[in-house]
């Protein structure tokens, strides 16, 4: 596996982007309960 010399590292303080069909962790609200969704306004 060859790396693009033009990207830069992943920063190991940087938390990965969630994949698809993933929500990203809200640090101001709790985590919601396995199956359930949080309610956008």
């Amino acid at each position: 596996m060859t790396t693009n010399p033009t990207e830069p590292l992943p920063d190991p303080d940087v938390v990965p982007s969630p994949g698809p069909g993933e929500t990203p962790p809200d640090p101001l609200q709790p985590e919601p309960l396995p199956g359930t969704e949080p309610v956008l306004p």
